[in-house]
């Protein structure tokens, strides 16, 4: 039993891309982005930003790249948060150095200058930390993600630091850079709410016109 007792709990699902093994084509393969995500892409030179399934070269995705998308979602009205899961599929090219690959979420998008290479990103969930078995050049492996507990290096080396990312997804949006050896073939979250202890009609109007201001 969660926090909030025996209250009704709803999932809310939203996918980019397809579960296709990597085939390129289709516009399920286009990723959405926020201006925060295009943003860091253009000022970082990751542009024009590639979609999922991109073959840039022969054998698959482009090497020392960064593709970025953003997942918005619904949340019902009057509920809160209590849980979500990402599943992703990473699809490493060949020659890829799997180890310094990892994935950026939310708190790390942030459009600025272009700094010396791998400072921007903060602290990043790297895909050797949380994929079980190591992604392979050549395949789509997929890798669940408890975003209440993501091991997360606070930069470039560092041992993992447990982080809940259930704040930053309160405001429907969930940002998130994929760096820098790896292909995008999905990306599917699934978030759990349920209705919020307390809440009133003002606090709930005052949460949705900051929801809405946010993504003008």
């Amino acid at each position: 039993m969660c926090a909030f007792g025996s209250a009704h709990a709803d999932n809310v699902i939203h996918q980019v891309g397809d579960v296709d093994g990597y085939v390129p084509g289709g516009v399920a393969d286009l990723l959405p982005r926020s201006p925060e995500v295009e943003g860091f892409l253009q000022n970082h030179g990751f542009w024009p930003p590639t979609n999922a399934d991109d073959r840039s070269t022969n054998d698959g995705p482009r090497l020392n790249w960064v593709v970025g998308w953003t997942h918005d979602f619904a949340i019902p009205q009057g509920q809160t948060i209590v849980g979500a899961t990402l599943r992703v599929g990473v699809y490493p090219a060949f020659g890829a150095v799997i180890s310094s690959d990892f994935l950026a979420l939310d708190l790390n998008v942030v459009p600025q200058p272009s700094p010396p290479w791998g400072t921007p990103y903060g602290p990043r969930a790297v895909l050797v930390d949380i994929a079980n078995p190591d992604p392979q050049p050549g395949t789509t492996t997929e890798i669940v993600i408890d975003l209440a507990a993501v091991p997360m290096r606070p930069a470039e080396s560092g041992d993992p630091v447990m982080y809940d990312l259930l704040p930053q997804l309160q405001d429907g949006s969930l940002n998130i850079l994929l760096a820098d050896d790896s292909g995008l073939d999905y990306s599917i979250l699934e978030v759990t709410t349920v209705p919020a202890p307390g809440i009133t009609a003002l606090a709930f109007a005052i949460i949705l016109t900051k929801r809405r201001q946010r993504r003008i």
